[in-house]
């Protein structure tokens, strides 16, 4: 499902993404990486607190991961950087 979701990404289908994502997880409730993909198709909608809480999540599920650090702060950072604009 992950693949797939990530198909419709590159398409721009964030609705399709998400929806596979979801199905990722339903399959997979520890999937950090389709946890964290989710998130950024929440902060990509303008929903930043939901975005926040999935990165964060993903990132708790996969402690190890400096990938997913790495692109939480990138999302931060996306955020604040929008607030001061």
């Amino acid at each position: 499902f992950r693949k797939q979701g990530n198909a419709c990404i590159k398409k721009g289908d964030l609705d399709k993404a998400l929806s596979f994502y979801e199905q990722a997880l339903d399959a997979d409730e520890n999937d950090h990486t389709s946890i964290f993909n989710i998130g950024e198709i929440f902060f990509r909608k303008g929903d930043i607190v939901t975005a926040m809480g999935y990165c964060a999540l993903a990132v708790q599920r996969a402690p190890g991961s400096l990938i997913h650090r790495q692109r939480f702060i990138r999302l931060v950072d996306g955020v604040v950087s929008h607030k001061h604009n």
